[in-house]
């Protein structure tokens, strides 16, 4: 990439000409962009990074089978894709590198929507100690030599103590109960739209969402759950759809 910064338009239109390369049986849409804040010692970003979700309701052979999600690198932004369960709706989830208006700082190794987990709330997602910034050092020379606590770590030298270097911690698994199933969707995509700008109790939108499908008396019933991105917890929702996505 350079110093070519990737803007969040651009992302968009990377997102939307690769879900249409899949082969939709409808129009791919823009569920939901938003901005991940990156932060280092105090509560004010020092930087930010554009996301970006797609979604597209795809050809029978998308829908055979379910798999994990596959990441690739398209004009400078990741892509993630993922596809549901026994349903033809297939994801695209993109975001930027984070930028800076200071140089000095690098990459981080995750922030709050791209964690597998939960971001760790000691390092923000960078992954090193924060006390000498992964060199090692103190910064205070509190400790002898001028060392770190980290040098006691069993993570190694330099990484975050809470999430071993990381930057995000698995939650442990909460269940999100059987939830009532909702009308007024006649697709997936629209579902997935309405889903992704409700909230969890925490007040966190962000969550993987894993979608599947199943037969139900006069249509299908499609399902939509994951664990929350602020707190962990199982969110689930349920709509009840047409046998077939428009």
């Amino acid at each position: 990439m350079g110093d070519e910064l990737v803007s969040a338009v651009q992302l968009r239109a990377t997102l939307l000409e690769l879900a249409d390369s899949l082969g939709p049986t409808s129009r791919p849409e823009v569920v939901r962009a938003w901005t991940d804040p990156v932060l280092v010692h105090g509560p004010e970003p020092v930087g930010h990074r554009q996301l970006a979700v797609v979604a597209v309701c795809t050809a029978d052979g998308w829908a055979t089978a379910a798999t994990g999600p596959a990441r690739s690198t398209r004009g400078g932004c990741e892509v993630e894709v993922r596809r549901g369960v026994g349903c033809e709706l297939v994801t695209l989830t993109g975001w930027t590198p984070a930028e800076f208006a200071d140089p000095r700082y690098g990459q981080p190794e995750v922030t709050r929507s791209t964690a597998p987990g939960l971001l760790c709330d000691y390092c923000h997602g960078w992954g090193v100690c924060l006390e000498c910034e992964g060199t090692g050092r103190s910064r205070t020379k509190r400790t002898g030599y001028g060392r770190c606590s980290c040098f006691g770590s069993n993570h190694g030298v330099g990484r975050c103590l809470e999430c071993a270097g990381r930057g995000h911690y698995s939650p442990r698994a909460r269940s999100a109960g059987e939830p009532p199933v909702e009308a007024g969707h006649a697709t997936l995509v629209a579902a997935l739209r309405d889903i992704a700008h409700r909230t969890c109790a925490c007040g966190e939108f962000r969550c993987h969402w894993r979608t599947t499908a199943s037969p139900a008396e006069g249509g299908r019933v499609a399902r939509f759950e994951g664990p929350c991105q602020g707190c962990g917890a199982g969110r689930c929702y349920a709509f009840s759809l047409p046998n077939r996505a428009a």
